[in-house]
């Protein structure tokens, strides 16, 4: 396993997605692909070229990281959704989730490929502290988005308003920015649990100025 704590000397790449439907997602954006290099000044670092990736590639080049179409040369290769089949490199060490804790069955054949092709997987859904929580995990943002998207919904359902889909938000502040078109009747909204995902979905409820009572009330 790669120990940053150590700063022995690593190539890593950050991947273009090649998951379908296409993710716009990135490990890394420009500002902290930048201050990971401030850290580790001994670490190089290289952006796989993406024509989909929410940061353009020249976002990058502003902020002194070597933008490529080959990645080849890299140690460790770290994206966010599974890597497709055809793209992986024999090898390396990729960093993604694999979403295979489950067994799920689509994703048998890039588990097989993974162990012919010698490649090291590190799954962000087995990275976890000596209390055994994890410490990778999109709950609060799925909730965020899943809460702006619901009310997307709701919006073009009855014809109330029409927000820009979430998306194609370049980042949280534009999308919090949509939420100024959003004008509801006096309605109900309940949230269930009380976890990450729910913690999420209040943040976004929270721009609109609706009471909040709690469920024992």
């Amino acid at each position: 396993m790669f120990n940053l704590a150590e700063k022995q000397a690593m190539h890593i790449g950050i991947l273009k997605e090649t998951k379908v439907p296409v993710d716009r997602r990135v490990a890394l954006t420009p500002l902290s692909a930048a201050r990971l290099l401030k850290l580790y000044p001994e670490f190089d670092l290289s952006v796989e070229s993406s024509d989909i990736r929410c940061f353009k590639d020249d976002e990058y080049r502003q902020a002194g990281i070597r933008v490529t179409e080959d990645i080849s040369d890299c140690d460790l290769l770290v994206g966010i959704k599974e890597v497709s089949v055809s793209a992986l490199i024999p090898g390396k060490t990729y960093l993604f989730f694999s979403h295979t804790a489950k067994k799920q069955p689509y994703n048998r054949q890039l588990l097989q490929e993974i162990v012919k092709k010698h490649i090291t997987l590190v799954d962000y859904e087995y990275l976890t502290n000596q209390e055994n929580i994890r410490l990778v995990a999109f709950g609060r943002w799925a909730g965020i988005v899943g809460a702006y998207n619901g009310l997307r919904g709701y919006g073009l359902r009855y014809k109330l308003f029409d927000l820009k889909p979430a998306h194609k938000c370049h980042d949280l502040q534009q999308m919090m920015a949509e939420l100024a078109k959003v004008r509801l009747p006096p309605i109900k909204i309940l949230i269930t649990g009380a976890g990450r995902v729910a913690a999420g979905a209040r943040e976004t409820l929270a721009t609109l100025g609706y009471s909040v009572i709690e469920p024992a009330e």
